[in-house]
């Protein structure tokens, strides 16, 4: 039997290679996942799937990304797809072991009717249409009418679309889009561009955008303890010490990233809580 699987197999791929990928995922007890927000970042999806293995990006079309749903990890509202013509999210493709399912369906909240399974079908970079699984919030948010702006309910914390856009970067969605996601922190009042101008090792100038806070903190005065509600996460601090060096910036200034104090939580920004709804 086995024998006759693996020939239909060959001859649907002669045929169409998107049905084999699925047939073939049927036969090694994995199904397709298409992650589009947090899931996007390997060290965010193997904490409840370690079976969890990245086999590229795709396109979901004729959908657009959103936010709702306030969210208790990521003190924000979580993401979405909802159809729209003309619109398209990227995002990656992860095959996962199907013990994992109840897992990831236990933290998308599909039990609490927070979020629900969808079939999707997505394309590859190669134009290969496959079926996956994907999340969608039961609360789909409506769309935001041109020219307002995006209302304050229904925006996302700036950790949970730094780990998204983080996870896009590391998926290696297209750049066009990872510029999308850094403009939707702009749509949502989260960040504001600015132009600024730095300086190479070779004291060149160098026009340049680049993106800040809205709603910017006041210095510390001098001899006072870092406030603890502007302390980052361990997971985050980690995050960008580790990007220093990997962009070789200069040891002292890794050394001052270094001496910035964490708001000592342990569990990764909570993400190591499975019960805790996300998104993506």
């Amino acid at each position: 039997m086995n024998s006759w699987l693996i020939i239909c197999c060959f001859l649907v791929s002669l045929i169409s290679g998107p049905y084999c990928a699925s047939l073939d995922s049927a036969m090694s007890g994995t199904f397709l996942y298409f992650a589009y927000g947090s899931n996007l970042l390997t060290k965010r999806i193997h904490i409840n799937n370690p079976t969890a293995v990245r086999k590229g990006i795709a396109k979901l079309e004729n959908y657009r990304l959103d936010f709702n749903y306030y969210s208790h990890r990521w003190k924000g509202c979580a993401a979405t797809v909802v159809p729209d013509e003309g619109k398209h999210v990227y995002g990656a493709l992860w095959e996962i072991g199907n013990e994992n399912m109840a897992a990831l369906d236990k933290q998308e909240g599909v039990d609490s009717h927070i979020y629900e399974v969808i079939k999707v079908s997505v394309k590859t970079p190669d134009g290969i249409r496959i079926e996956s699984r994907a999340y969608q919030l039961c609360d789909l948010p409506p769309p935001v009418p041109q020219g307002e702006t995006f209302p304050e309910e229904r925006r996302p914390s700036k950790i949970y679309l730094e780990t998204i856009i983080e996870g896009a970067e590391e998926s290696q969605l297209p750049e066009e889009y990872i510029m999308f996601l850094k403009q939707e922190g702009v749509d949502t009042h989260v960040y504001e561009v600015i132009k600024v101008s730095v300086q190479t090792p070779e004291g060149t100038s160098v026009e340049s955008r680049s993106y800040q806070l809205c709603d910017l903190p006041p210095p510390v005065p001098e001899g006072e303890k870092f406030p603890d509600e502007r302390r980052p996460s361990k997971i985050y601090l980690r995050t960008i010490i580790d990007g220093a060096i990997e962009s070789k910036l200069p040891a002292e200034y890794i050394t001052y990233l270094r001496s910035f104090p964490d708001n000592g939580y342990e569990g990764e920004i909570n993400l190591h809580d499975s019960n805790s709804t996300s998104s993506g």
